[in-house]
């Protein structure tokens, strides 16, 4: 839809009646809103949540608020479900307001992406994101699978975001929609970030081994691709197309390196990093395969352990304990690709050992600090986390876990120790750990490094 034309028509709503209409006081757009559109934003937040759900189409909620479709102006419409906490305000990162300056920047320099229209505030205090409709649906193995055209598109358009100064650090599955002539659909930018075109990232991101930036490619594979190959039929062909495909993407990136002239201390490093992994993409061989399934897995299970821990996700239906099984495999694949050797490309697997080495001391860190945060939960000095410790399945067992405050994430072997000692625990804590000590007792994962063992790992 064109941004700068939202339909200007009149609208009602059928059992709608409002005790007053609030109005919009702050508003920030590319394009001014029609005077339309402001009104039935006012009705709107008049609105009781069943009755926006039989005027709208509801698409869905987060942490952030619900978000509705309207059909009659052809947007979406989010609303802030705690428009006055912090996390609300103008200058939080993850905010409304945060989300609708990225959406803003993204117009009109990337295709298939979701795009801002404005973000308002009303004198009520509403807090609204209005943004456009994104077609598509999420990469089924059975229903929707990955295909090359399909993963090509889908590179184009993060090359794209890359380019032009875009980071989503959220590309989960459900954020990415791909349409039936399969092109791939970017949507949700709540945790974006903005940074200067031509740098590819901000420069607080640039502590990797070669330079490497948490680029828009690598935030996919994270998030999303890893655990698509654990699903997938042949997952080996998957990522070696993938990686054929990333190959083209790659000389693009040196290209646009290369002409950057020197402006950053760190621009030889990266461009000999991107020229290591473009011989790599190229001829990915089976220890190219492994050395990048492991990177995947560190990101991969470096997210997921925080899902369990974040007192924004409150869904009624996780055990936070469940996150052990993450930790102890993003150390294991860490530690594993730290010590990766390989006749192949010495360079390439130089900055992947580099790569490991650098989680495997960040994970003793982050993993031995989220231990922590349980027990201190499970021991009641945590205020913070009570949100979610209210819905958890270990809530009336806390005085078994007092001791998880000593537990350090210190090496393969400790942490192999670790699942017995916590299978051995109690009868509950050995229902949560049972797949994940199971899948660990007896492996040696220093010597075999195959996509069966590390990637379908607990699943």
């Amino acid at each position: 839809m064109r941004i700068s034309s939202i339909q200007n028509n009149s609208f009602y709503f059928k059992k709608a009646k409002p005790s007053f209409a609030s109005k919009v006081i702050y508003e920030k757009s590319n394009y001014p809103l029609s005077q339309n559109a402001k009104d039935f934003i006012d009705k709107f937040e008049e609105l009781p949540e069943p009755q926006k759900k039989e005027e709208c189409k509801y698409l869905g909620s987060g942490m952030t608020g619900s978000a509705y479709y309207t059909p009659l102006f052809n947007f979406v419409i989010k609303q802030s479900s705690r428009p006055n906490d912090y996390k609300n305000s103008r200058d939080y990162k993850g905010s409304l307001y945060q989300e609708n300056d990225v959406l803003l920047a993204l117009n009109p320099h990337v295709e298939h992406t979701q795009y801002g229209i404005a973000y308002v505030e009303t004198e009520k205090g509403g807090k609204f994101l209005i943004s456009t409709l994104v077609d598509g649906k999420k990469a089924d193995v059975n229903n929707n699978p990955l295909n090359n055209k399909k993963l090509d598109r889908l590179l184009r358009t993060l090359y794209r975001l890359d380019k032009n100064g875009i980071l989503n650090t959220d590309l989960s599955s459900s954020n990415i929609l791909y349409t039936d002539d399969n092109y791939a659909n970017i949507i949700d930018y709540q945790w974006g970030e903005k940074f200067k075109p031509g740098c590819f990232t901000s420069f607080k991101y640039v502590s990797l081994p070669g330079f490497e930036e948490p680029s828009n490619m690598n935030m996919f594979e994270g998030a999303s691709f890893a655990g698509y190959l654990e699903r997938c039929e042949n997952p080996r062909e998957l990522l070696k197309d993938y990686l054929l495909l990333k190959a083209h993407y790659t000389e693009k990136k040196i290209d646009f390196l290369e002409r950057q002239n020197g402006n950053s201390y760190y621009i030889d490093d990266r461009i000999d990093f991107e020229k290591a992994k473009l011989e790599a993409y190229k001829n990915p061989t089976d220890d190219v395969l492994n050395a990048e399934l492991l990177k995947m897995t560190i990101m991969k299970e470096h997210r997921r352990q925080y899902n369990y821990i974040d007192i924004d996700i409150n869904d009624e239906n996780k055990n936070i304990l469940e996150m052990f099984n993450h930790c102890v495999l993003g150390t294991i694949a860490a530690e594993t690709l730290s010590k990766y050797t390989s006749s192949d490309n010495e360079k390439y697997f130089y900055y992947m050992r580099q790569y490991g080495e650098y989680y495997n001391t960040r994970n003793k860190k982050d993993y031995t600090a989220t231990m922590e945060w349980i027990a201190k939960m499970c021991a009641g000095t945590e205020s913070r986390l009570s949100s979610v410790f209210k819905q958890n399945k270990i809530m009336n067992i806390s005085s078994d876990y007092n001791s998880l405050i000593s537990i350090k994430f210190n090496s393969m072997a400790d942490n192999l120790k670790l699942s017995e000692l916590i299978r051995n625990k109690t009868t509950q804590v050995s229902n949560i750990t049972r797949n994940c000590y199971e899948m660990l007792k007896g492996k040696d994962f220093l010597l075999d490094n195959t996509l069966s063992n590390i990637s379908r790992l607990l699943y």
